[in-house]
Parts: C-alpha cells; structure tokens; sequence
C-alpha cells in the first residue's frame, strides 16, 4: 500500500510541475505579445507626432472638374502610404468621402516638387499636388486631407 501511495503522490507532483509549466510559460508569452504590442503603439504615436502636413495650394480647372490640392510635408516624417490617404470635400455642405483611384470622385497623387530624395514617396520640405475628379456642377468648398497616421490639415476651396 506504501508503494502506491508513493506513486500516486510522484504522479501528482509530475503533473503539477507540467501544470506549472504551462502556465508560466503562457504568462510569459502573454507578457511578451502586450510589450511588443505597446512598443508598436509607442512607435505610431512617435511617428504621429513627427508627421504635419500643410495644404498650401488649391487650385480648382472647372473645365475638366478637378480640384488640385497642393499638400507640403511641414513635419520630419516622410509620407508614403499615398493610398491609405483619406480626402474629404464639402459639396453644398454634404461632406463626402474620395476615394483613391481614378474615374469619378476619386483622387490621385500628382507631382512631387523637389524630388530628388526617395522618389515617389513625401519628404519633409516636398509638395504632391492632390488631384480630386469631383463631379456635378459646382466645385467642392472645403477640402481635407489626412495621412495614413491620422495628421490632417483642411482648407475652404476659394
């Protein structure tokens, strides 16, 4: 009877250690994913704070309905995500919603003025021109542009 008692207890003893185990090994690995994730937090928010834009230019062809947008990287970041880009105009005082693309009511990036550093991405003391296809009769009034990081700057179309 001695014997079994002993083997029961090393059985128990075993599974609590492997039990123990997994435990803090999941606890562990737990730990590890919430720092990297709030590293990666930290970093988005390094770099929000590093991004300004500036619309300096807006200029409206009523021949072809296009609204170009002149949008000057003020910060030390450099923009490149030109498609998770949002555009936002005012029709009638309607705010829409442009999409990147072409065709109607959409917007594409233009130009790059210099760009001799990282062609086809926005450094900093660079200006793309913004060209919004807008349709209907009257012009947008009001025009918005935002990063990919959520840095916006917004001008009224005169």
């Amino acid at each position: 009877m001695g014997l079994g008692s002993l083997i029961a207890s090393a059985v128990a003893i075993t599974l609590l250690v492997i039990t123990a185990y997994v435990i803090i090994g999941g606890t562990i690995a737990t730990a590890e994913i919430v720092s990297l994730a709030q590293d990666d937090h930290a970093r988005s928010l390094q770099k929000a704070i590093r991004t300004s834009i500036e619309i300096v230019e807006v200029d409206i062809d009523a021949n072809t309905s296009v609204l170009n947008v002149g949008v000057y990287n003020a910060g030390s970041e450099i923009v490149a995500d030109f498609d998770r880009m949002d555009v936002f105009v005012i029709y009638d005082a309607e705010p829409q919603y442009v999409s990147f693309g072409t065709g109607p009511s959409t917007w594409r990036r233009g130009a790059i003025t210099p760009d001799a550093v990282h062609p086809g991405q926005l450094d900093p003391g660079e200006t793309v021109t913004i060209s919004i296809a807008y349709t209907g009769g009257d012009p947008p009034t009001w025009v918005q542009v935002t990063t990919g990081n959520g840095v916006c700057d917004s001008a009224y179309v005169t």
